[in-house]
């Protein structure tokens, strides 16, 4: 049987691979090996010609485990708890679904509390879930993907705008640096 195999990198940094074959069956893959989705050819939609995925092998994608996304007020209460009691800084991520560049600078963030995870906590918070309003106006979000990194005694270390790299290296260098 011969397959097929199609990889999603964005900024150089794999995502996912979508793998089919001649018997039908289509495996969404993440960066990390594990299913996400896998689907048979005959659920096919014939006026569109794409496939639906009819059994889903995991609810959530594994690739962004490492970042806590906070949904409430009191959700965030805890971050703050948890970075005070375990002397780790926050990187703290708005996003939004319709965003093109928080969805550009999401697997590089990934790898990066990947790599970071000792020292500092990962968040993000949607800018457009209704629970969250009181924190995107408590700290002035005007643009998205915004980044503030706060140190353990919760105070303000760094903030920036916009998917860029080097503005992210450098706040998580200086949130590694507040730690010592």
């Amino acid at each position: 049987m011969q397959r097929y195999t199609a990889t999603v990198r964005v900024m150089g940094t794999h995502l996912a691979s979508t793998s089919w074959g001649s018997l039908g069956q289509v495996t969404l893959t993440s960066s990390n090996s594990s299913s996400i989705y896998s689907d048979v050819k005959d659920s096919m939609s014939p006026s569109l010609g794409q496939a639906t995925p009819r059994r889903l092998i995991s609810n959530s994608s594994p690739m962004f485990s490492d970042i806590k996304e906070i949904k409430s007020p009191s959700q965030w209460d805890d971050i703050k708890a948890e970075s005070s009691s375990s002397n780790k800084s926050i990187l703290l991520n708005f996003t939004a679904a319709w965003c093109p560049p928080c969805r550009m600078i999401a697997p590089v963030l990934q790898k990066l509390a990947k790599e970071h995870s000792d020292g500092i906590l990962f968040c993000k918070i949607d800018i457009d879930a209704p629970e969250t309003t009181d924190i995107v106006a408590d700290h002035a979000v005007s643009a998205v993907p915004t980044f503030i990194g706060f140190d353990s005694s919760g105070s303000i270390v760094n903030t920036f705008s916009g998917a860029d790299k080097a503005a992210l290296d450098d706040t998580i260098g200086k949130l590694l640096v507040s730690k010592t």
